[in-house]
């Protein structure tokens, strides 16, 4: 539903549109509130910019709690869960995630014994803390390869 208001109204003129009263302040109209019974704020109907039988409609089911939801003030376009890509290969499923790329994880402490993933860096000083000769370092690693 469009409102037409009037063109060039008085300060303090009001405006009727079905069940909302509108009042002009001298530079634009403001809603002074519902005439009607229905719960307000329950249908909000926009008209685009061209007035025709295309509008958007914003409606919200019967709360069972109080509920609150906060519009960023920054300009852009609300996301909708359609918007989140379902395509495989986008996101990794928490489930068996496969990582592409190089991956970062944080690096734990050398006497972390935890299923945390290991990072190269930790395994370089837990082996490192283990032997300092070379010989017996490449050992190790060739070791724990097999293993």
């Amino acid at each position: 539903m469009a409102i037409n208001f009037p063109d060039s109204p008085t300060t303090g003129e009001t405006f009727q549109q079905a069940d909302r009263a509108w009042q002009w302040d001298g530079e634009k109209w403001k809603s002074t509130g519902t005439t009607s019974s229905s719960t307000v704020g329950a249908t909000v109907i926009f008209e685009g910019a061209t007035d025709d039988a295309f509008e958007t409609t914003l409606t919200v089911v019967d709360p069972t709690a109080d509920r609150t939801i906060t519009l960023k003030n920054a300009d852009g376009t609300v996301a909708f869960t359609s918007d989140i890509p379902t395509v495989a290969g986008v996101y990794a499923p928490l489930a068996d995630p496969t990582l592409t790329g190089t991956p970062a994880a944080p690096t734990a402490s050398a006497s972390t014994n935890t299923t945390q993933i290991a990072t190269t860096a930790y395994v370089e000083t837990a082996l490192g803390s283990i032997s300092s000769d070379p010989t017996e370092e490449n050992t190790i690693i060739a070791t724990a390869m097999f293993i």
